[in-house]
């Protein structure tokens, strides 16, 4: 190589000019360094515009709940510290304003108002009705059933639960799990019958009579008393997040998350609730069919 760039002159070549390579090379480096600037450019605007309408959802959705300003406030703050990149789902999911609540509690000092104001929010999450269509995505946590099935709860209250986990230095919701089960095996544990209304992978809603001595913050344990129960729940740990009085019905509504549980259980209620879903959806499916078909046309005919 080097003896034919000598013979060059001779050859009537011209030598090489190697400053007009040198610029072209730190001319197309150049080149690739702004086009990666103007793409990241781009890419933060994207995120900062999606990240914007993302917001504006949320506080259209508030106003649109009857949410006030200061409900509004806390709710975007708890949505901010837990990290929710879709604050607007907050306001159809009570698993996930539960679940977004409890990460970001320790980042929060929250007064006694705030505590009332998120609450009041709670109860309306709980007695709204959650839609849900295979459009939105995968809602395999959110997505509930209703059904009528008997069980029995045994309470732990939680002040018991937290003095035995400190002395167990039981830490986290497995912690929680394992001093729950061995404080319900004791004789003087207070227990109730209980009818499990509807159910999610996420969690349950019971109904208890008015004699039901539990507050949010306890534990429940469950086992089933039925046998429509297409599953087996002996044993399911779950904390009480709100208490709804049905004053017409003399009832009680307990609002439940579970602690961890068995992925295979989880798999069961996931089916269970789509094969649920899927049966109402065919069932209505054919009404609409059964009222536009001919023959019925013919018949609602005078």
């Amino acid at each position: 190589m080097v003896a034919l760039l000598a013979a060059n002159p001779y050859l009537g070549i011209k030598e090489t000019n190697w400053d007009h390579i040198y610029l072209l090379v730190y001319f197309i480096l150049s080149l690739v360094v702004v086009l990666l600037i103007l793409r990241g450019i781009g890419k933060m605007k994207e995120k900062a515009s999606q990240k914007k309408n993302a917001w504006d959802t949320f506080y259209k959705l508030s106003k649109a709940r009857g949410l006030n300003r200061a409900q509004t406030d806390i709710l975007a703050t708890v949505a901010k510290k837990a990290k929710i990149s879709s604050p607007a789902r907050l306001l159809g999911s009570i698993q996930l304003f539960d679940r977004s609540l409890e990460k970001a509690s320790p980042y929060l000092e929250l007064d006694e108002r705030q505590d009332i104001l998120l609450e009041s929010m709670r109860r309306k999450l709980a007695t709204a009705k959650e839609l849900w269509s295979e459009s939105e995505g995968d809602r395999r946590q959110l997505a509930r059933v209703r059904c009528s099935w008997n069980a029995r709860v045994v309470l732990i209250p939680k002040d018991e639960l937290e003095k035995e986990a400190v002395r167990s230095s039981a830490d986290g919701d497995d912690g929680l799990v394992a001093v729950a089960m061995g404080i319900g095996e004791k004789d003087e544990v207070a227990k109730y019958s209980v009818q499990i209304r509807d159910i999610s992978s996420g969690g349950f809603a019971l109904l208890a009579s008015p004699s039901f001595l539990g507050s949010s913050g306890d534990i429940v344990i469950i086992a089933g008393d039925s046998q429509r129960i297409p599953f087996t729940i002996d044993g399911v740990c779950a904390e009480l997040r709100s208490i709804e009085e049905d004053e017409e019905r003399g009832l009680n509504i307990l609002h439940a998350r579970f602690l961890p549980i068995d992925q295979e259980l989880r798999r069961d209620i996931i089916h269970y609730v789509y094969e649920q879903t899927d049966k109402k959806k065919e069932k209505k499916k054919k009404a609409e069919n059964a009222r536009t078909s001919p023959s019925a046309r013919t018949n609602n005919q005078p």
